[in-house]
């Protein structure tokens, strides 16, 4: 079994703030398809400040969902030369998006929504889930 992943690459003059906002957005967007438990169920994301990426897990509905909305937006915000998206695929256990990995070392999509890097370097983890005060929002600032 395959799992499929997108990665965004943001040109500099992008603010990845506006991206974070925007992953965010298209999660909400999704519950407004899927449901809000589905999306907490099934939805994985990571914005990594520092090599101004994105990576969506679209290995379900909801993630696919996530992924065509967040494309729109960005679109419609920035233009379609502010960015690139790669698809990447791998098999599914050890080397899917879900263990923190794909098949290819440089084409590592780490992490995931909710589960952050604990070493307090540049990623920040986006949690579709909201925090104890009810927002969407980073699970650390």
């Amino acid at each position: 079994m395959t799992s499929e992943s997108y990665r965004y690459t943001f040109d500099t003059k992008v603010p990845i703030t506006e991206v974070r906002y925007s992953i965010l957005l298209s999660a909400l967007a999704a519950e407004g398809v899927h449901g809000r438990a589905q999306v907490l169920l099934d939805a994985e994301f990571l914005v990594d400040e520092g090599s101004r990426t994105c990576a969506v897990d679209a290995s379900t509905p909801v993630g696919l969902t996530i992924s065509q909305v967040f494309t729109g937006l960005l679109t419609r915000e920035f233009g379609e030369k502010a960015f690139s998206v790669q698809r990447l695929v791998g098999l599914s256990g050890h080397d899917s998006p879900h263990a923190g990995r794909t098949s290819n070392a440089s084409d590592r999509v780490r992490g995931s929504a909710g589960k952050g890097d604990s070493r307090g370097d540049l990623r920040r983890p986006v949690s579709p889930r909201p925090g104890p005060d009810g927002r969407y929002g980073d699970t650390r600032r």
